[in-house]
């Protein structure tokens, strides 16, 4: 499935833009808020998952990011 199509998903996605839109402001980085929601994320991620199966999905992560960067 898209996840463009998914009305959940594109409702919970917008919801996170719009809460790290508020979070941002006078004196505070967007990078510091990014990285809070992401490791917000994250933290909820290691509720709902196995330990093993997070660092998996984290390390793939990782590696995909790392190709993105690489690329021209």
């Amino acid at each position: 499935m898209n996840d463009n199509q998914n009305p959940a998903l594109r409702h919970a996605t917008n919801s996170i833009v719009i809460a790290g839109e508020r979070l941002i402001g006078p004196g505070i980085d967007e990078k510091v808020v990014g990285l809070a929601m992401l490791a917000a994320g994250v933290a909820h991620l290691g509720r709902l998952m196995p330990a093993e199966a997070l660092r998996d999905h984290l390390s793939r992560l990782v590696e995909e990011l790392a190709g993105a960067e690489a690329r021209p």
